[in-house]
């Protein structure tokens, strides 16, 4: 006893989804299998394990409606043996057993990894056809979202226009129809819901959705009769106006308004009319009335002088805070300009402006003459340029004043004849030798420079006498 109880909750924990929802409970074929697999022997695969022997006892387990234990065995086959031939057949079983065990999700995911890695495989139309049947099989009610319904019509029409020639075609459009009726039916459902709600133009498109896409059903008939019942005058699509609500009483004002001065004390409402700029001018109905019918009265045929607006008062107030606004010194003297119309010619404003600034102006007709300038002519010289440098120098004292005598400078010393005479000594056959030209040259120098007061030499020291 205690080993099936064991047995019982390793089944239920089995159940159980990785994703955290309530554990599904196990079908009572898997209870018993699972009871009945402790007074048997163990599978042949268990001693041989071979992929047919592992296909084998799969397939024992799928017809005993064991789905469990037969996916088990097929997914071992398909992780020992990927490049078997049963390994194909294994992959189709595995998500058959999940979705004869209601295990849509797993069902779907398998069937969907197939086409993604055999999408033109022998068994493509098979596999679509059970992609569809798995999402049928969820539908549970008109009143539900019907995505998974949509689904399933998309992978039966694959199957009747993708592969005429399957097997399955028949059964497809069988499937076809009842996804199609279940789509049929829920737009009624919704259109009927809009017409109690008397919205009866988001009705009839529901109606006319079902008479357009499903009228082939026999929803058809009745989405007629429910459109019939829509209002003659809401026939042409538009939208029934909404119920006129009844017209609220007005509540009592609870801020102080102009309209509310009027049941205001009157120093009241004048001392705020005075501290609102705005509401200046605004004379009391009740006086300007009065004040109409006793000129009416009077027979007064004179017009009053206009009074300056609450417009006019507002930007008199503004002005007056503004110090860069214009005074009424200044407004009166812009008034007392003449008009754009009274002003003279261009001639005359030009002549005014000629007398104010002493001269006269140009004219617009011809371009003004040059100022007349006061420097000589440049004479260009005649005959050719002196080459002598003294010529030239004469020329420039000329133009001075004549030559001027400098006062600051020396007057230079006497030239003595002797200083560049060179004497040459005769030799003893009486020739002049140029051996003695030097000592002759410096000796006149040293003279020189000794008459001047320039360059005395310095007495010598007596040589020592010679021992």
């Amino acid at each position: 006893m205690m080993v099936l109880c064991g047995v019982l909750a390793a089944s239920i924990l089995s159940g159980c989804d990785a994703t955290g929802e309530s554990p599904r409970l196990p079908k009572m074929g898997d209870i018993t299998g699972a009871v009945t697999d402790l007074f048997s022997s163990d599978p042949p695969s268990v001693s041989n394990p071979t992929a047919e022997a592992l296909y084998q006892d799969g397939i024992d387990y799928f017809d005993r409606e064991r789905y469990a234990r037969a996916i088990s065995f097929f997914q071992k086959l398909r992780d020992d043996y990927p490049f078997s031939e049963e390994a194909e057949a294994a992959e189709l079983k595995i998500a058959e057993a999940y979705y004869l065990n209601e295990e849509y999700t797993e069902a779907d995911e398998t069937y969907k990894n197939y086409l993604t890695f055999q999408p033109t495989g022998r068994h493509t139309h098979f596999v679509k056809y059970q992609l569809g049947r798995v999402n049928l099989d969820q539908f549970t009610g008109i009143d539900r979202d019907l995505e998974k319904v949509k689904a399933a019509k998309r992978y039966f029409e694959s199957v009747i226009q993708d592969h005429p020639d399957s097997e399955h075609v028949p059964d497809a459009r069988k499937k076809l129809a009842e996804t199609r009726l279940h789509l049929a039916e829920r737009e009624l459902y919704v259109g009927n819901f809009y017409l109690k709600e008397e919205k009866y133009r988001p009705a009839r498109e529901r109606f006319e959705n079902v008479l357009r896409d499903y009228p082939d059903t026999s929803v058809a008939e009745r989405a007629r009769t429910a459109l019939a019942a829509i209002p003659a005058e809401q026939q042409d699509g538009a939208a029934r106006a909404p119920a006129r609500k009844k017209a609220e009483a007005p509540r009592e004002a609870q801020l102080i308004t102009k309209e509310g001065y009027v049941h205001e004390d009157p120093d009241r409402r004048r001392w705020y009319s005075y501290l609102n700029p705005l509401s200046w001018g605004d004379d009391e109905p009740e006086e300007e009335e009065a004040a109409a019918a006793r000129q009416a009265a009077a027979g007064e045929g004179t017009v009053a002088a206009e009074e300056p607006t609450t417009v006019d008062k507002v930007t008199s107030f503004f002005n007056s805070l503004n110090p860069f606004a214009a005074s009424e010194a200044d407004k009166a003297a812009e008034a007392e300009k003449p008009s754009p119309a009274e002003t003279t010619s261009a001639k005359a404003v030009v002549e005014d402006i000629d007398k104010r600034l002493g001269t006269r102006g140009s004219s617009g007709s011809g371009a003004p003459a040059p100022p007349v300038t006061e420097l000589p002519p440049d004479e260009k010289p005649s005959g050719p340029a002196p080459s002598d440098p003294a010529t030239v120098l004469g020329d420039i004292d000329s133009k001075l004043g004549g030559g001027t005598k400098q006062v600051d400078t020396p007057t230079p010393p006497a030239s003595d004849p002797a200083l560049f005479t060179v004497k040459k000594p005769k030799d003893t056959e009486g020739k002049s030798s140029a051996v003695g030209a030097e000592p002759g040259l410096l000796e006149g120098i040293d003279k020189q420079l000794q008459r001047e007061g320039i360059g005395k030499p310095p007495s010598l020291p007596r040589p020592p006498a010679s021992p």
